[in-house]
């Protein structure tokens, strides 16, 4: 039996990634694709060979974690959404977009920070 991976958790690991902003959009949007497509194959299942999610999301420490945590599994060479149902899809997607606005918050005051001492 695989760990269980809270929303919180994962999400803790990803905001420490340089790259955390651009694949938490990346995670936002597969797992939106999936809220409004969730019986469409095309959204239940992502390509590992698939270059553009693999340097967004999957090389990124937290990514795969995300993925999981949201109810996707490897099998083969993809990974298939297995989960029951869309309720840790929703918590994480919270999260993220939570924590994309407080990096953005951050990154803005550090700029009128910045300004303000030259």
């Amino acid at each position: 039996m695989s760990e269980v991976l809270l929303p919180a958790q994962v999400v803790a690991v990803l905001v420490k990634s340089p790259h955390f902003e651009t694949a938490a959009k990346t995670i936002v949007k597969y797992a939106e694709n999936l809220q409004k497509h969730p019986d469409d194959d095309k959204f239940r299942r992502i390509n590992l060979a698939n270059t553009v999610f693999q340097t967004k999301v999957y090389q990124v420490p937290g990514g795969e974690e995300c993925m999981r945590c949201m109810g996707f599994e490897k099998e083969g060479g993809a990974l298939v959404f297995k989960a029951t149902d869309l309720k840790r899809t929703s918590q994480l997607i919270m999260i993220l977009k939570a924590a994309i606005t407080v990096r953005a918050t951050k990154r803005t005051e550090d700029e009128k920070k910045k300004k303000e001492e030259e």
